[in-house]
């Protein structure tokens, strides 16, 4: 699965996210986009795995079957009705993936930062005391890794 085929499309701001150049309103949406991604990380990742667990609880039910006539104007196929609740499941398990993938991408103290910071939630002064570094590096280095992650959902 490449980051392509995945749908990098927010609702909430309306707008295609990758699509954007760096110097507009877009693009800091766009990072506004990224930023939440990394703070609700572990929201997504627990989501992503009771939304796994629930396909599976549906996916017995996806055998066709031919019934004749049809009594009702409801979908009576099983595989229809599965295709039906896996289209109305939340995807966070792409974005789950989207970041992971672009947290491979990272260096190894922007990979630090952004654990430390977004995933384990630790305060900027806790960082900075935890990796050694001034707040001026911090604000270098989590830069760099939103600048990393921009290219690659560019």
């Amino acid at each position: 699965m490449t980051i392509n085929s995945l749908s990098i499309k927010d609702n909430t701001f309306g707008i295609d996210l990758v699509k954007h150049g760096p110097k507009d309103k877009e693009a800091a949406k766009f990072e506004d986009y990224i930023i939440h991604l990394l703070r609700d990380y572990n929201y997504l990742k627990a989501k992503s795995i009771l939304e796994e667990e629930r396909l599976c609880e549906i996916e017995p039910f996806c055998t066709s079957s031919y019934e004749g006539m049809p009594h009702t104007t409801d979908i009576s196929n099983p595989t229809e009705n599965l295709a039906i609740k896996r289209m109305s499941i939340p995807q966070a398990s792409n974005l789950v993936r989207i970041i992971e993938i672009s947290y491979n991408a990272l260096t190894k103290d922007c990979k630090q930062l952004i654990k430390l910071f977004y995933f384990e939630k630790m305060r900027k002064f806790e960082v900075c005391s935890e990796m050694n570094i001034s707040e001026d590096q911090f604000r270098r280095y989590r830069r760099t890794a939103i600048d990393t992650i921009k290219k690659i959902l560019s």
